[in-house]
């Protein structure tokens, strides 16, 4: 990346690596303020839009839609459903018409807003925004400011600040802050500290850490992965990744909050200790399993090639992969398979 010298001159992206691109975009993205922004742009591609386009459509074209032939019995449903409708039916039918009409309108500005940034980064070899789009659009004007002072940041200021906001989310946890707000304010600072590779998230300590925070909503989980990881250790068998963690986590605060015990804001198995939780012989793994084979997201994305929404490190993967090839898994790769299948 180059940042400007001149007062006048706005900070450029150089598109020489994906790593700069990637964190400019992540900028991007911080500063504008627009959840709806999508994938990196395809600044190649003219017809690439971050937003669904939200088409206009009256009661009258629905009508259309609804009796699409111009005959007489037609036109006489269409008239019939209009002279047999309520008030209050008119009125909802006039609002939605009237919402349409305005997410249509914020479609349009945004999608202006949107390929006039990407016509600043394709101009990006001009030397003033003056000479880029002309400045008619404040809200882009004001986008590109905030985006030169968070750009021009040292890497060293950088790294700073990402490592005391991973800290600080660390010491959030409490009774004032549900799980699920502080796993997303964890995630936030977890991203920005994996793009300046701090190392606040490497190594066993990260696992602790995190261990640690969580466990004030849930001591036994916390009890739990300990167990699990000093068990790899012994074995020489490494732990899995933080995301890993964070995905079992949030998997269980989704599923069982609200049903405290005394020492955590979930319980550990339906209610049950943790010892009567049952296990499972799954080939993605080769200690126990807490989760059934045909539902285990490793064997279906090995299996299948599509990846879910759930994240599964990459040695896991690899485990399993070498796993399926061994005779006694062959049932139940068939299994997984057809259930794929059924599903699409």
């Amino acid at each position: 990346m180059t940042s400007a010298t001149a007062a006048t001159t706005l900070y450029k992206p150089a598109f020489t690596r994906p790593s700069e691109w990637s964190a400019w975009y992540t900028a991007l993205k911080k500063v504008a303020g627009d959840r709806d922004l999508g994938e990196p742009i395809d600044i190649n591609n003219d017809d690439w839009l971050p937003l669904s386009r939200v088409t206009f459509s009256t009661f009258e074209d629905f009508l259309d839609r609804r009796y699409p032939l111009d005959t007489p019995r037609t036109a006489k449903a269409k008239r019939d459903l209009v002279d047999n409708a309520t008030p209050q039916q008119m009125q909802s039918w006039r609002s939605f018409e009237a919402q349409q009409l305005r997410e249509h309108k914020a479609f349009e500005k945004q999608e202006t807003l949107i390929r006039e940034i990407k016509e600043w980064i394709r101009s990006s070899t001009a030397a003033t925004y003056a000479n880029l789009a002309k400045p008619q659009n404040t809200a882009l004007k004001d986008i590109v400011r905030k985006l030169h002072t968070l750009v021009s940041i040292s890497t060293g200021e950088e790294v700073e600040r990402a490592r005391e906001a991973y800290r600080s989310v660390l010491r959030k946890p409490g009774k004032s802050l549900s799980p699920s707000k502080w796993l997303l304010q964890w995630q936030e600072a977890y991203s920005e500290a994996v793009r300046l590779n701090i190392d606040e998230i490497k190594g066993t300590l990260a696992l602790k850490d995190f261990f640690t925070a969580a466990g004030t909503y849930d001591a036994n989980w916390k009890g739990t992965v300990m167990m699990e990881i000093a068990k790899a250790e012994i074995k020489g068998v490494a732990p899995e990744d933080l995301p890993y963690y964070a995905n079992t986590f949030r998997l269980i605060s989704e599923n069982q909050a609200g049903k405290a015990t005394s020492n955590s804001a979930f319980p550990t198995f339906n209610g049950k200790p943790e010892a009567d939780r049952p296990t499972y012989t799954c080939p993605c793994r080769p200690d126990a399993a807490f989760h059934k084979p045909e539902k285990c997201w490793a064997l279906k994305e090995v299996i299948t090639g599509k990846k879910g929404r759930h994240h599964v490190p990459k040695k896991r993967l690899d485990y399993a992969r070498e796993e399926l090839k061994k005779p006694e898994w062959k049932e139940l790769a068939q299994k997984i398979k057809k259930a794929s299948a059924t599903e699409e």
